[in-house]
């Protein structure tokens, strides 16, 4: 069976579509025999390291030829904060077209369940959005796993409704600090005790609608000025009841900030700790859609770089090819193949650490 599906991988652009039945079928019992076959009869030969080394890259070819697992929607470029931290600026202020965005749907549903879930943070605020609604029923139409990030600025009774009815899945508040002071100073222009009473707000409608959806994040992102009270947000988590904490980890300069491993928070009954660090997929899994349609390999590249050197990393146009034209084409083939080498792309410089 290995023989037969790495053949199967040499088949280019139409692999997926044998690649993803034998995988979502086979799970587990495939790498193991792909390990088996790894070992061979001179195992004592044969380090650890290695093996694992060659199964993880075996993985990676399979997964290169397949269709992203995670797709990152940007709605809307427009925001009413101007964070200490983030390199938006001079941003051209508008809304995806609906247009484009259920053109996007439409083609990404043809490639589930192996395309399931989506995530519409962009550089701006998502409730700013004029269709954020619409857009979420849309997608939820077809079965995909809906998230955003949100300052949360704009909460309100009606809005926080309409977000669970839509059956968004997860929502993301963004809390990058657990004191007045703190959270002010990072997060120019939002107040700490109005977001504070909008999560309440927010929890007291999903009660009151009786909906377990979505699940309410609390999602600070680590900076040196807010790295003490990494202990704390948790204890913040339990008191406001929300489903968990998510921590991210900032970038500057196309470098990471790098999280303090003594300082990681042990896990709460209460409260689940989803991730600690970078949380992105790696880029053969994924990709970043703009506003205007342009298609990056990750929405790492919004943080690092302002939007004027997006062409610098854009792999295609929306506008001007289909999705499928784009993400199995030469140009992202090439790009797949370098992420996979030990010669990555030489404008990204946190490429290694997208794999920890």
């Amino acid at each position: 069976m290995l023989v037969e599906v790495c053949g199967t991988i040499q088949d280019g652009v139409l692999a997926y579509k044998s690649l993803t039945f034998r995988c979502l079928k086979l799970g587990d019992n495939f790498w193991k025999e792909v390990l088996d076959f790894l070992k061979g009869e001179d195992e004592e030969n044969r380090n650890v390291e290695h093996k694992i080394s060659t199964i993880n890259r075996f993985k990676l070819q399979v997964i290169s030829h397949l269709p992203p697992k995670h797709v990152q929607v940007e709605l809307t470029t427009k925001c009413n904060l101007k964070c200490k931290f983030c390199i938006r600026s001079n941003e051209i202020d508008g809304d995806m077209s609906m247009e484009l965005f259920k053109s996007i749907i439409d083609q990404l549903r043809r490639y589930k369940p192996l395309t399931r879930t989506l995530d519409f943070t962009g550089v701006g605020e998502p409730l700013l959005c004029e269709h954020l609604i619409p857009s979420i029923k849309y997608a939820k139409r077809y079965g995909f796993t809906v998230s955003f990030i949100s300052s949360f600025t704009f909460m309100n009774q009606a809005l926080a409704s309409d977000l669970v009815k839509a059956q968004l899945d997860n929502l993301y508040v963004s809390f990058d600090g657990v004191s007045k002071q703190t959270f002010e100073k990072i997060r120019i222009g939002a107040s700490f005790e109005q977001v504070l009473e909008n999560i309440k707000l927010f929890i007291s409608v999903k009660n009151r609608l009786k909906s377990f959806k979505p699940r309410l994040v609390l999602r600070p992102t680590i900076y040196p000025d807010n790295v003490h009270e990494i202990p704390q947000f948790f204890e913040l988590a339990e008191k406001l009841k929300v489903d968990g904490v998510s921590f991210g980890d900032y970038v500057v300069r196309g470098e990471s900030a790098g999280l303090p491993i003594n300082n990681k928070p042990k896990r709460r009954k209460k409260i689940s700790l989803f991730n600690f660090g970078r949380n992105f997929p790696p880029c053969i899994s994924y990709c970043y859609i703009s506003f205007d349609g342009k298609v990056l390999p990750c929405g790492y590249l919004t943080q690092m770089v302002p939007r004027k050197d997006y062409p610098l990393f854009q792999l295609g146009d929306l506008n001007q090819n289909s999705f499928s034209e784009i993400w199995f084409g030469q140009r992202y083939k090439h790009f797949k193949s370098k992420i996979m080498s030990s010669n990555p792309h030489p404008k990204c410089t946190t490429v290694s650490k997208c794999y920890q």
